[in-house]
């Protein structure tokens, strides 16, 4: 009997790479999404390319109502691997979308994985990838938010992983930089890593049970750097070029 894992935000990019890698490693798979199309489609060609059953679920996780309902269904599932990555828009001067964007990438992801571990528990195994961003260790005064929500999911995972090492239980954090297919198309070629990369790399962490990923050598050596870069030449230089626009996700 197959393993199961679950993915969100599974209709592009990493969410979907990740889904096509885990039915590669053949787990089964349940998928979620907003676009109903997207989402299908990503299903119907992982069905007929690896034979694996995928169940949909067409949501959104900034609506309360249909989170609960949606985490209830989790319950009754055995998932082995959960993969985070709901995502909610940059910063917007509407307060309700910073609402959103709290609920999905800290209620959501918290809520799931309080849902999921305690099988994982029993069953002496599972993984948890936290898809974030690294975004997560940068001061960003166009995208509060998202780099606060970011940092939580960060932190999170690597207290998380601590506490679960003892289960059998690998956490990890995801922690991208520039990522190409995605809406922002503006940073140089040489910054840009595939979404089929990055999940690739990521699932070497895994095997090497490394909670914090941080894949590339430029966005390693970036993040090396951070402690010892000037706030004031850092935050001169975001100015000049606006969060949106250079891509960080």
């Amino acid at each position: 009997m197959r393993q199961t894992a679950l993915v969100t935000g599974a209709t592009s990019d990493i969410g979907e790479q990740y889904a096509i890698e885990l039915a590669k490693e053949g787990y089964d798979l349940i998928i979620t999404g907003r676009k109903v199309n997207a989402i299908t489609k990503v299903a119907q060609e992982i069905i007929r390319n690896y034979k694996v059953k995928v169940e949909v679920c067409i949501i959104d996780f900034a609506d309360d109502e249909r989170r609960h309902r949606f985490m209830e269904h989790i319950s009754t599932k055995k998932i082995t691997v959960l993969v985070n990555n709901a995502e909610k828009e940059f910063f917007r001067d509407d307060y309700k979308k910073q609402e959103d964007m709290i609920k999905v990438h800290v209620l959501t992801t918290t809520e799931l994985m309080h849902t999921v571990i305690p099988h994982m528990i029993h069953a002496r195994e599972g993984e948890i990838i936290n898809v974030s961003s690294l975004a997560a260790f940068l001061v960003l005064p166009s995208s509060i938010m998202y780099g606060a929500t970011k940092s939580y999911l960060t932190s999170f995972s690597m207290s998380l992983g601590t506490k679960l090492k003892s289960d059998n239980i690998k956490v990890q954090a995801l922690c991208p930089g520039f990522v190409s297919n995605t809406d922002y198309h503006n940073m140089q070629q040489h910054f840009w890593m595939s979404a089929q990369e990055i999940v690739r790399i990521s699932r070497k962490y895994i095997i090497k049970d490394t909670t914090l990923c941080i894949p590339g050598k430029i966005n390693r050596i970036f993040y090396h750097l951070l402690p010892v870069i000037p706030n004031r030449l850092y935050l001169s230089q975001l100015k000049r070029k606006e969060l949106k626009k250079c891509g960080i996700i």
